[in-house]
């Protein structure tokens, strides 16, 4: 008596094609999509604010002719970044990615960049702190 047994090149052919859909799907970044792999698989993302008329207010990443849906930005790219010509205020902000994490700080006088590296495990509650200064 012979046994049902399933087709397994027909059960091999509709894994892969869900394999592939999920990986096309986990990769493609979308601003009304919630996640994507891509969003954090080798990224650094910036959030650098500035102080105004005594107001702290998020800076663009824009105005330092930077991609807002750019997935790295470390030191080394702010830096080039801000060799613009135009006028860049003085701003603070942290950095966070697969790379590291960092504390950055900006003075238009000295047209310096400081950069002090966050341990690992604190840069959750680094970020925390900025957010809550921005208004």
């Amino acid at each position: 008596m012979t046994g049902w047994a399933p087709d397994v090149s027909a059960l091999s052919v509709g894994g892969i094609a869900l394999l592939v859909f999920s990986v096309v799907w986990g990769v493609r970044t979308d601003p009304q999509k919630p996640f994507a792999w891509g969003m954090y698989s080798g990224s650094a993302k910036g959030f650098l604010y500035s102080t105004v008329e005594n107001r702290t207010i998020p800076l663009p990443l824009e105005k330092f002719h930077v991609s807002p849906d750019g997935h790295f930005l470390d030191p080394v790219e702010l830096r080039r970044a801000l060799c613009v010509p135009s006028p860049v205020p003085a701003f603070d902000g942290v950095i966070i990615g697969s790379k590291g994490n960092w504390r950055v700080a900006y003075d238009p006088e000295s047209r310096r960049l400081r950069v002090a590296q966050i341990a690992h495990g604190a840069e959750i509650p680094a970020l925390t702190c900025v957010l809550r200064k921005v208004e």
